[in-house]
């Protein structure tokens, strides 16, 4: 019996550990864009990011992105917007006059988020001052830019889904982790 308790004691963690309590991860972005930052370049143009998200995944009420937006100083502030949706839903909009040089978190619903993939897309509208008299003629001009730079973070929480003990289900554990 002795030999019982010292070989469970051995097994048995002796950390408290709760099993029941909510996870999260932070999730670099340049990581859904091949380490690179996200650059939006012309007058109006749009990038993707693809986020999957593992089924067993229930999400929790905490989720957001915090993004630092850097901009070309050439361009007309006030009138130049980004806007970023999560699987076609509008997130949020916002002026560059008040979004550049500043570090923005973004509240994201715990609605918007699906298992599986999400398409998380940030589109820049980038005016320039000179617009108003040329009616946008030059829409590739190369001082339209405007960059999410590197340390940016997309946080989930999340409750983790007990899957039923099921042959059919066990090779999950190991393409899910």
């Amino acid at each position: 019996l002795q030999v019982v308790i010292f070989f469970s004691l051995l097994i048995i963690p002796q950390k408290p550990v709760d099993a029941q309590g909510n996870n999260f991860v932070d999730i670099p972005l340049e990581t859904f864009n091949e380490n690179r930052p996200i650059e939006l370049l012309g007058l109006i143009s749009s990038q993707t990011l693809n986020v999957p998200v593992p089924q067993s995944w229930l999400f929790d009420t905490e989720n957001w992105l915090e993004i630092n937006i850097l901009a070309s100083s050439l361009l007309d502030f006030e009138r130049s917007s980004l806007t970023i949706t999560l699987n076609g839903l509008h997130i949020n909009s916002v002026s560059l006059k008040e979004a550049v040089g500043t570090r923005q978190r973004i509240l994201i619903p715990a609605t918007m988020l699906t298992q599986g993939n999400n398409a998380l897309v940030f589109t820049g509208t980038l005016y320039l001052p000179e617009d108003r008299d040329t009616n946008c003629q030059n829409w590739d001009d190369a001082s339209r830019w405007l960059t999410i730079d590197t340390g940016g973070i997309l946080h989930l929480s999340f409750i983790q889904r007990t899957t039923s003990i099921d042959l059919a289900n066990f090779p999950q554990a190991f393409i899910e982790p």
